[in-house]
């Protein structure tokens, strides 16, 4: 499992399937091809038994996952796109999963049993996904999903804290500022052990001898010490 990264610029999670691999076509599958609508269809359902709206699929976004898929599927390595942010364009809010396996459904369910990178297919912001499958040596399958909340969009229109950037530490989605806590106010037994620790403080004289004295100080003083 790698790293998840979220900040106001992006979200990035990845996933790997954990599988015995099986022997596939080693034929690329296009970004337009029938496992994407799979893979589609698997995410919107997966967000609408959340309560989410569905996503929408969109030729640019799966452009930049198609091509990445073929990289990786190149290398054989599992990582992150680095350009991302500049590869898309339009955004508010962009994220990336990445994941192999078996086949697309294998790293789909790896992907949901994944708490962080499940909150990335759930995100309430994202309206828009791209998707880009690939089979690569040994019958693996590669897969890269990018997701967009494009500019001018409700998402776009929140209140962020944070500036438009990508780091590479884990960073939770902004929250709203929680107010402080009022502490009670005194109770009318606390009040008044204050003011008798005060008023012995005050009246806390060496030279004064006379208890009578001290006494009547004391009374005066109770009157005039706040709490």
């Amino acid at each position: 499992m790698h790293l998840i990264r979220r900040t106001t610029g992006w979200l990035v999670a990845a996933t790997l399937a954990a599988s015995t691999l099986v022997v596939l076509s080693p034929a690329p599958v296009s970004a337009s091809g029938p496992n994407t609508s799979s893979v589609l269809s698997a995410v919107n359902s997966a967000r609408a038994n959340a309560g989410r709206r569905p996503l929408s699929l969109r030729s640019d976004l799966s452009g930049v996952a198609y091509r990445w898929s073929q990289k990786m599927a190149a290398s054989g390595t599992l990582k992150h796109n680095p350009n991302l942010t500049r590869q898309v364009s339009g955004w508010r809010w962009v994220g990336e999963n990445v994941g192999y396996g078996p086949d697309w459904r294998a790293v789909h369910v790896a992907l949901m049993n994944s708490p962080s990178h499940r909150a990335n297919i759930l995100d309430r912001d994202y309206s828009q996904i791209g998707i880009g499958v690939v089979v690569g040596s040994g019958g693996r399958v590669w897969i890269t999903q990018v997701f967009r909340a494009p500019t001018g969009s409700t998402a776009d229109a929140k209140q962020r804290s944070k500036p438009a950037t990508s780091r590479s530490t884990l960073a939770a989605k902004p929250r709203a500022p929680v107010a402080k806590a009022r502490k009670p106010a005194p109770t009318p037994t606390q009040q008044l052990k204050r003011r008798i620790t005060t008023a012995k403080a005050q009246l806390a004289d060496p030279a004064s001898k006379d208890p009578l004295v001290d006494a009547l100080g004391f009374a005066a003083r109770m009157r005039t010490v706040g709490g």
